[in-house]
């Protein structure tokens, strides 16, 4: 965890060095997973599903759900799983965090792909340790409404706290930031984010309006892997949370309301395997 936040400051100009090195590192990742020769896979949207395949777990549950109601058990076989599957990456202090290795590359693929219109994001947070998530609680758990440990999705390695590399107002240049709620909707560059997510695998996990199906208020700054893009296009082109795809929703929906059009989506759109 980045206790020291001077530390952070001083490492903020190391922060586009160690996107550049992003690529050399997962170009070594990938390239150790393809034998005689073969190449890496390519960074193409249109290509993303059968690419990242390879590297997906075939026992992880990458449509996991955790929150106050279905809290993350350590002790379980996911957990174990999970174990075989955590590398760590640097961050944009150049920092080295824990994160699902699938969940990684297909997070450097969607920045090549933004880089390329101009849009630069860095990997902040990711996985969490039970320790590690206590210690948010302590410092950040009155602003951010960060869930206890035990309960949160960081528990799974699938989800990252992202930052981007934008002039804020106020500043005399570019810094790492977070998009605020505020910020989401009304800064066009900043849209360009959302709308490249699903073609990698990421949904928005908190989107604004959704507190009464996630539990969670907005956090534009906190996406999540779900596997493959046609997952995440159902869930982002419907404006649909992880919880409606699932059909999980209805423990946090009023009895009364059940039958609202404003949450309850048709069947077929509900993961059922």
């Amino acid at each position: 965890m980045k206790k020291n936040t001077q530390k952070r400051a001083a490492y903020c100009v190391l922060g586009i060095v160690a996107c550049a090195m992003v690529m050399v590192f997962v170009a070594a990742i990938e390239g150790s997973a393809y034998a005689y020769g073969e190449s890496p896979p390519p960074y193409s949207a249109e290509t993303f599903d059968e690419d990242i395949a390879g590297f997906l777990n075939p026992e992880l549950d990458y449509l996991i759900i955790v929150n106050e109601d279905y809290p993350y058990d350590f002790d379980g076989y996911q957990a174990q799983i999970l174990k075989e599957s955590l590398i760590e990456a640097p961050d944009v202090y150049g920092e080295a965090t824990k994160i699902e290795r699938a969940t990684y590359i297909a997070f450097t693929k969607l920045q090549a792909a933004l880089a390329e219109q101009n849009v630069i994001i860095g990997l902040y947070s990711a996985y969490r340790t039970w320790e590690d998530q206590q210690w948010v609680c302590d410092h950040y758990g009155n602003i951010n409404s960060v869930m206890p440990p035990g309960y949160s999705e960081h528990h799974t390695g699938l989800v990252i706290n992202f930052l981007v590399w934008h002039q804020f107002p106020g500043e005399a240049k570019p810094i790492w930031g977070t998009i605020s709620a505020e910020r989401r909707d009304s800064v066009p560059e900043f849209q360009v984010i959302y709308d490249t997510l699903a073609d990698y695998g990421f949904i928005e996990r908190y989107p604004a309006n959704k507190e009464y199906c996630t539990g969670v208020p907005c956090k534009p700054y906190e996406i999540r892997f779900v596997g493959d893009s046609d997952t995440a296009h159902m869930i982002m082109d419907n404006d649909y949370t992880l919880e409606e795809y699932l059909g999980y929703n209805e423990y946090l929906v009023p009895e009364e309301n059940y039958e609202s059009d404003e949450y309850c989506y048709p069947e077929e759109y509900y993961y059922t395997e």
